[in-house]
């Protein structure tokens, strides 16, 4: 079909004039539409855009309330409370470990042969000295004990620049530890 307005390809129409079915100024009237909302000078190519239009408003969503108020979210079903969180105790192994379940335990004679076998392998060597304890209330005594190492290893000439205090509580235990790692 030939465009809209326009004289026809094969020459001669139905109006004799060469202009297709209506005549020389024929023009498209559709309900609604004014001929002023269709310039003739735009012709063939409004009689695609217009199709074209329709076509892309097609996928168009009309404002409702729902647009501004979206369904409100489900409410979230109750899951089983997560696992107690373990305290992570050093997964090292220590040079020694004194335990603590007799009061004054003699660690001094054992702990100065560590000292000097892991200073002959490494003359630089660093120590942490952790202090672990089965609760929070015995942190404190677990502090000082850790502290009492760390004065013997000063003892036996291991400089405090390269002795390192740490505390972890270990809910396992029956009393509270010290343990010596190698860095």
């Amino acid at each position: 079909m030939p465009p809209l307005g326009r004289p026809s390809p094969r020459g001669r129409g139905i109006g004799g004039d060469g202009t297709g079915i209506a005549g020389k100024d024929a023009t498209l009237a559709l309900p609604g539409w004014s001929t002023a909302s269709c310039p003739s000078h735009l012709g063939g190519r409004w009689a695609l855009t217009l199709p074209v239009l329709l076509l892309a408003l097609s996928g168009c969503k009309l404002i409702d309330q729902t647009t501004f108020a979206p369904a409100p979210e489900a409410t979230p079903v109750a899951t089983a409370a997560p696992a107690p969180v373990v305290a992570r105790v050093d997964p090292r192994t220590p040079l020694l470990v004194i335990d603590y379940t007799m009061p004054n335990p003699d660690y001094e004679g054992v702990l100065g042969y560590a000292v000097r076998a892991a200073q002959a392998r490494d003359r630089n060597v660093q120590f942490d000295v952790v202090a672990v304890a089965p609760s929070t209330e015995q942190m404190v005594g677990a502090q000082v004990q850790a502290a009492g190492v760390m004065r013997s290893l000063i003892a036996d000439r291991v400089p405090s620049g390269r002795i390192h205090l740490g505390l972890l509580a270990d809910p396992g235990l029956a009393a509270n530890q010290v343990r010596v790692y190698v860095r």
